[in-house]
């Protein structure tokens, strides 16, 4: 994968991740106001990948 469809995939993809979080943290009332970073939190899980290893690792690559 070159560089230039890397830039048009990746905002698609963490857009995507973006909404479906919302969708999970929204299923109840309770929570009618809801602030959160897709991309840090994109960021963030991607720095754990690189530091897990095994079963752990093989987890965190399924995408759902």
């Amino acid at each position: 994968m070159d560089l230039r469809s890397i830039s048009y995939t990746l905002p698609k993809a963490i857009t995507a991740f973006g909404l479906d979080l919302y969708k999970k943290l929204n299923t109840d009332d309770t929570c009618k106001n809801t602030f959160f970073s897709p991309l840090s939190i994109s960021v963030a899980l991607s720095m754990v990948l690189l530091g897990t290893k095994g079963g752990s690792k093989t987890q965190m690559e399924k995408v759902n």
